[in-house]
């Protein structure tokens, strides 16, 4: 599934091809996918202007004006391609638009786990999918501070609670293991088990980790690429995740990568150095 860095590299490529463009047509293919698609999208996306595109956790968020707000998620195979013309259309492009300068760009989701849906500005902090949505961890409202405080009083696993989309949003399974790693933490602990010093590594590696991972257009593991048609470079970084078997990249360790499940997710770590 896109995590974080993969949804905010899409965002930034469709910021930079959309913003201030207007949508002139719309084509479905499907009436739903996770859930049926609004009935008026496609009268309602069209003729109207882009301003601007952001991210919410792993969702997409297309502002438009008259404070429509087309969002989506790309689930788990989801990608949206970028054409500066006219292209074939793929038999798992659901979800196809057209915009004033001649570009399209092609929602293509082949296990049709994603979403399509459409609100006004006023109701995305209601918004279902929203309203339980924890901070965001590249904000500056997560600080070291707001950290500590959620994870003292948990005896949650440290790594199945990064995943906790209601506790922190966007951190997916790739990025948990890998910042677990490079914080020296293993993915095991009870969250309440980390010290102040901890927690404030474990934010800082966080936010260094997806910021790199922004850096490198995202992790192309299985269907994931750009919406300009490149791959995402990130999977040549990792370190642990889905290196089973592998000897620690750490210099100092001689440990060798181990792979455990954690609430139903493959969690990969280095039981030599992540204490």
């Amino acid at each position: 599934m896109p995590e974080l860095p993969e949804v905010e590299t899409t965002c930034r490529g469709l910021q930079k091809h959309m913003a201030g463009t207007v949508i002139q047509q719309v084509l479905l293919s499907r009436s739903n996918l996770r859930k049926p698609v609004p009935d008026n999208l496609g009268s309602i996306l069209s003729g109207k202007k882009v301003d601007q595109v952001k991210r919410r956790g792993k969702y997409i968020l297309i502002f438009l004006e008259e404070q429509y707000v087309l969002l989506i998620h790309l689930g788990m195979s989801g990608r949206i391609i970028h054409a500066p013309q006219a292209i074939p259309r793929d038999r798992h492009d659901h979800f196809c638009w057209q915009i004033n300068n001649g570009g399209w760009f092609h929602f293509r989701d082949p296990r049709r786990f994603g979403l399509i849906d459409l609100l006004k500005k006023i109701e995305i902090d209601d918004y279902v999918l929203f309203k339980n949505l924890g901070p965001e961890p590249l904000d500056d409202t997560f600080t070291n501070k707001f950290l500590g405080q959620i994870l003292q009083k948990r005896d949650t696993p440290i790594k199945t609670l990064l995943l906790n989309q209601q506790i922190i949003a966007g951190i997916g399974n790739i990025y948990a293991c890998e910042s677990l790693f490079y914080a020296g933490i293993s993915p095991l602990r009870p969250a309440k088990s980390l010290d102040k010093n901890e927690v404030n590594i474990l934010r800082d590696m966080i936010r260094q980790t997806l910021n790199k991972a922004i850096a490198a257009g995202g992790s192309s593991a299985r269907d994931y690429i750009q919406p300009n048609g490149e791959m995402g470079l990130f999977q040549h970084q990792w370190v642990v995740y889905d290196q089973e078997g592998k000897a620690c990249k750490r210099l100092s360790c001689t440990g060798t990568i181990k792979r455990s499940m954690q609430a139903g997710r493959s969690t990969f770590y280095c039981p030599c150095c992540q204490q």
